[in-house]
């Protein structure tokens, strides 16, 4: 079996895989409220599209969450509480994830060929990421588990980590969340050049400054620890 630290330095690349794509498909979502064909659709469907960006954001939370927790809770320590959490927090982030899939399919396939197709395409854009996501984890856990010999359960206790590995893991971690907020302080930076942004209320194009100044310290932030290494 795996070194408790091997398994949790696979389960924070297994996180960013996930993290990498979602973080982009959110600033897309974002910038798609100001392009022009957003104020073409249906007042349900733009609905829709803001619900579909909801969903994302939630995936996105989730997925940011194993960090937190291991520099949080566990002070950068390995325990088998963190890798618990870690998988419950990226199944829990695959649904709204496969969900926001779903609604953008059936968007793009409504503005080409109409509802019915529409509905059948989103349906089984998410039905197809849904059985891959968890459909074939519940296909095989039972083959997988008739083979494995019974374990008591692991004591949930973090165990003490070198600081060689604590360093590695929170790079990684970093590494994990610094890519997405580049990009979508790069689509903020975009939008206050589309016309649809000069047509927001003053109100909302100061939130959206002041969002884009949180989001620009959070990359200083997180880019940080290379500038003192």
């Amino acid at each position: 079996m795996a070194s408790l630290g091997s398994r949790v330095q696979n389960s924070l690349d297994e996180t960013r895989m996930l993290i990498l794509g979602a973080q982009v498909l959110v600033g897309f979502e974002f910038q798609a409220v100001l392009q022009p064909g957003f104020e073409r659709l249906p007042a349900h469907l733009q609905q829709l599209k803001v619900l579909g960006l909801a969903l994302m954001l939630v995936a996105v939370g989730l997925l940011i969450a194993p960090a937190a927790f291991h520099q949080i809770v566990e002070r950068g320590d390995d325990s088998e509480r963190l890798l618990g959490f870690a998988s419950r927090a990226a199944a829990f982030a695959l649904l709204p994830f496969a969900l926001s899939i779903g609604v953008d399919v059936y968007l793009a396939v409504f503005a080409v060929v109409g509802s019915v197709a529409a509905f059948v395409g989103g349906s089984a854009a998410a039905l197809f990421a849904l059985f891959f996501w968890y459909g074939l984890e519940w296909l095989i856990r039972p083959h997988a588990r008739a083979q494995s010999p019974n374990t008591e359960d692991p004591v949930n206790q973090p165990t003490a980590t070198q600081l060689s590995d604590k360093i590695k893991q929170v790079l990684t971690e970093a590494r994990v969340v610094l890519p997405g907020a580049q990009a979508l302080l790069g689509f903020q930076f975009a939008a206050i050049l589309m016309d649809a942004f000069a047509r927001l209320p003053k109100e909302l194009q100061v939130l959206h400054l002041i969002s884009l100044g949180l989001l620009a310290a959070t990359i200083v932030f997180l880019m940080a620890p290379t500038s003192t290494s």
